[in-house]
C-alpha cells in the first residue's frame, strides 16, 4: 500500500480516505478550494508525473518522461 497513491477530487473521501488506508492520499482540486495544508493537493493531472517522479517509493524518476 506505501507504493499506492489514491487520486480523487474529494479531499476528506478520496485523498484522507487513502491515506487512512495506507496509501499515499493526492487531492486533485480542479476548482482550486485549497485550504487543505494537511493533504498532497495537484490542481491538474499534469502535475501528477513530476509530483510522483520525485517520490522514490513509486520508480525510478526516469521512468516518468
Amino acid at each position: 500500500p506505501h507504493e499506492v497513491a489514491y487520486v480523487g477530487d474529494e479531499p476528506d473521501i478520496d485523498a484522507s480516505g487513502a491515506v487512512a488506508a495506507g496509501l499515499t492520499g493526492i487531492w486533485l482540486d480542479r476548482r482550486g478550494r485549497g485550504g487543505r495544508s494537511d493533504l498532497v493537493r495537484i490542481t491538474g493531472l499534469d502535475q501528477l508525473p513530476a509530483l510522483l517522479a520525485g517520490d522514490t517509493r513509486f520508480g525510478a524518476p526516469d521512468t516518468f518522461g
